[in-house]
């Protein structure tokens, strides 16, 4: 996972692991990123808390996203002409 507070404050000083006590959805690398992000988090945080909360509901989906598909979506291939 992404430290949800990159670029928010210097460089990123350890893997994303610390995340947020409200809504669990985001994670940091840093106490000090997590500080310099929560103006913008604070926004979001209630209602990603609610949908965390509903997590769940995606184990009864019939289907399952691949590594594949994701990178297919976040990264589609260039079109060459």
């Amino acid at each position: 996972m992404e430290c949800a507070g990159r670029g928010s404050r210097g460089p990123c000083v350890a893997p994303a692991t610390r995340r947020c006590g409200g809504c669990g959805a985001v994670a940091y690398c840093s106490v000090s990123h997590q500080l310099s992000h929560w103006d913008h988090h604070k926004q979001e945080c209630e209602r990603l808390e609610q949908q965390m909360k509903r997590v769940e509901a995606l184990n009864e989906f019939p289907f399952t996203f691949s590594e594949e598909a994701t990178l297919e979506v976040n990264f589609p291939p260039r079109i060459l002409g």
